[in-house]
């Protein structure tokens, strides 16, 4: 059953530029055009799209932030816009360009106001606290205000406020954006075992495709306000990958290699990078006569990665 379910929605915003001083032009801008999708309880999914596609307009109309012009949604079984207290309860939410955290209040002092918003029972809020303190090794941080911190101690904080009282879906808007990379390595295994061993549901806009790779089972591409594509991340890396390449170490010094459908596009002293175009041949074969051609020592089979299957299906939306 969908515990999140976006029907025909769309969204539209009105811009005006000034044309000299004394008028001004509208434009009407459709930021989503009838988009549908359902989400299952805990999918992780993926939601990306290029600058302007209407992913944050997305976020912010399921988390009841705007109202859409058109069509219906539910998350959990509420109607987001309401704003409900229950439906609240149930959802956390991170928009990474914007703070949820008081500047001028110290960490743990954040913390305990949540407690008392969201109505965390004492002994849960401190067991959960002290789970997601250890988690992100915040805990010489409790006392800093948060004016003080770093972006990446900052994002730490701002996440652990988003779990803090345990919420069924969790909607992350570029929680990553301007990390370091321990940083953002910290943040995404936990965003990824925190949902899995709980079954939370995870909506995650990301520039980082790793991000999205890392954390996601799922994903979803839109373009102009509507769905390109909506697929298993697996399925997606099965169908759009035609090709890979192989890599052999070999007791041969140089590696003599001329086969149809392959192209060696690395050749060193006893190692060659073999790309083959799986669309007219399969590796098995390929790898058979590999085998039969040289004295193996080593091989293995490096595969697109999900960075540039996005980029040929942006290209092919844009052709």
């Amino acid at each position: 059953m969908s515990i999140i379910s976006v029907n025909n929605i769309t969204k539209k915003f009105v811009i005006e530029n000034k044309v000299n001083w004394f008028k001004k032009s509208k434009k009407e801008l459709n930021a989503i055009k009838d988009l549908s999708f359902n989400i299952l309880k805990g999918e992780r999914v993926g939601f990306i799209g290029p600058n302007g596609a209407g992913k944050s307009t997305t976020i912010k109309m399921l988390t009841g932030l705007l109202l859409p012009d058109e069509g219906s949604i539910s998350v959990l079984g509420f109607e987001p816009i309401k704003r409900q207290a229950p439906f609240l309860k149930k959802i956390g939410v991170l928009f990474g360009n914007t703070s949820s955290l008081w500047t001028d209040l110290t960490v743990l002092k954040n913390f305990e106001l949540l407690k008392v918003i969201y109505e965390i029972d004492n002994k849960k809020f401190e067991l959960k606290l002290k789970e997601l303190v250890l988690a992100f090794k915040i805990e010489d941080l409790l006392k800093r205000t948060v004016k003080t911190l770093s972006l990446g101690q900052r994002m730490k904080c701002e996440i652990v406020a988003c779990f803090l009282h345990s919420p069924e879906v969790i909607f992350l808007d570029e929680p990553s954006i301007g990390l370091d990379l321990n940083s953002k390595n910290t943040i995404r295994n936990f965003i990824l075992n925190y949902s899995e061993l709980n079954n939370i549901t995870v909506i995650l806009t990301s520039h980082d495709i790793f991000d999205i790779e890392e954390i996601c089972n799922r994903l979803i591409i839109i373009d102009e306000g509507k769905i390109v594509l909506d697929d298993s991340i697996n399925n997606i890396k099965n169908k759009y990958i035609t090709k890979k390449c192989i890599k052999i170490t070999s007791s041969e010094k140089n590696i003599k290699w001329n086969h149809h459908h392959t192209k060696v596009i690395s050749i060193k002293p006893y190692e060659s990078l073999i790309e083959v175009n799986t669309d007219e041949i399969s590796l098995k074969d390929v790898i058979i006569k590999i085998f039969d051609s040289t004295a193996i020592l080593d091989i293995s089979i490096i595969s697109q990665s999900l960075e540039s299957i996005i980029k040929n299906i942006y290209s092919k939306q844009n052709d």
